[in-house]
């Protein structure tokens, strides 16, 4: 697993789960993800599309809102 992919998980645990249906979605989308990773130019469709740099962006929630 890449620093990309285990930074995102670390900042996936931190969200809400979600109660239902959604949160069983961003569950199942989330381990999809980390079964196949961010796509490559290897990968036909994403032939053109280099995305690489995603993965020096520190990626982080946002801070909850204060009233």
């Amino acid at each position: 697993m890449t620093d990309f992919a285990r930074s995102l998980r670390a900042n996936f645990k931190l969200l809400d789960g979600g109660a239902g249906r959604i949160g069983l979605l961003r569950q199942a989308a989330f381990a999809r993800f980390a079964e196949l990773g961010l796509p490559t130019t290897q990968d036909e469709d994403w032939k053109y599309t280099n995305l690489a740099p995603l993965t020096q962006i520190q990626f982080a929630p946002p801070e909850e809102a204060r009233p």
